[in-house]
């Protein structure tokens, strides 16, 4: 239920974001510039290093939503912010570029990175639940509720990550070109 929430927040935040580039063009510009503008860097490295940035960036905020689950805030933050990013760079791409061009470069890996991204959240969700349930002296096995969900980060998120990392670098870029 709670991966349900979470995907319905980041479809809503996503159209939410993708309705205010439509109506306001050049304040969802500055906002894709500045996003965009952080990753700079990037374009000038070799593609095992993009690779190597993706997948860091993406696995790393994604633990993060993970362990600062104990908060609660954290992983809807992280929701959030990610439809809400989604959301405008697709409005303003869409608008520059067309959008079947722009659904092009981030369809392929985000098949696999966005549902990880909020399997993500809801394993942080899960975890400040139980820390809720203990606080209410309610039964809950925090330590284990807490390790379970570490591992299936490890187990199935971070090989997710991977994989949508490689398929950005890699084939995001030949399927874009195709359109």
């Amino acid at each position: 239920m709670i991966k349900l929430a979470l995907a319905l927040l980041f479809i809503l935040t996503t159209l939410a974001s993708y309705s205010f580039s439509i109506e306001n063009p050049d304040s969802a510009k500055e906002v894709v510039d500045t996003l965009f503008s952080q990753f700079n860097f990037v374009v000038d490295l070799p593609h095992y290093l993009v690779f190597l940035v993706i997948f860091l960036n993406n696995s790393i905020k994604a633990f993060l939503a993970v362990l600062l689950g104990v908060l609660l805030i954290p992983p809807l933050f992280f929701v959030l912010t990610n439809g809400f990013i989604l959301g405008i760079v697709v409005g303003v791409k869409g608008a520059e570029i067309g959008l079947v061009k722009t659904l092009m470069m981030i369809l392929p890996h985000g098949i696999i990175e966005i549902p990880a991204m909020i399997i993500s959240a809801a394993y942080g969700m899960e975890i400040g639940i139980a820390v809720l349930k203990k606080i209410r002296n309610e039964e809950v096995n925090l330590s284990r509720v807490f390790h379970e969900k570490i591992v299936k980060f490890w187990k199935y998120l971070l090989p997710a990550f991977f994989t949508a990392a490689l398929v950005e670098t890699y084939l995001t870029p030949v399927v874009a070109n195709l359109f």
